[in-house]
């Protein structure tokens, strides 16, 4: 949701993504993460629940560049860390699963609060609508495996 008045935010597990602003935080602190694996995670999270398939994350991360699909695979090992929750510093990171042959897909439900700019800390939130996006049944199952 984009109000006239502030960006859109997207709020998954204890993060808040804020595409416009350029601007991830978990549980209030920003956190630092490289502008290709920024971007990246804003695609995945705006299609959270969808299969992407890695020539449109290319397309979609790297614009009118030629580039091999291990510098795809190299921002998504950046994201698992990132992102955390598995094994080994978040190498079996459960939100963000490889489907063999065909892509990527971001399994953390999602909500679009409304954000808007205030004084304080710099932001304050206005939940006016909430839109949660559940993971594919077949990732669901995959997960409390």
């Amino acid at each position: 949701m984009k109000s006239r008045a502030g960006y859109e935010t997207l709020a998954f597990l204890d993060f808040e993504l804020v595409p416009a602003a350029r601007r991830l935080r978990r549980g209030g602190q920003a956190v630092a993460i490289g502008g290709r694996a920024f971007d990246l995670l804003v695609l995945l999270a705006t299609h959270a629940g969808e299969v992407l398939d890695k020539r449109a994350l290319i397309k979609g991360v790297w614009p009118n560049t030629v580039v091999e699909e291990v510098n795809l695979r190299a921002q998504v090992v950046n994201l698992r860390k990132i992102l955390g929750g598995g094994v080994g510093g978040g190498a079996d990171c459960p939100w963000l699963v490889n489907v063999a042959g065909q892509g990527y897909c971001f399994t953390a439900p999602v909500r679009r609060p409304a954000t808007f700019h205030g004084a304080g800390d710099g932001w304050q939130e206005e939940v006016r609508e909430v839109r949660e996006l559940r993971a594919p049944a077949w990732a669901e199952a995959a997960l409390s495996a």
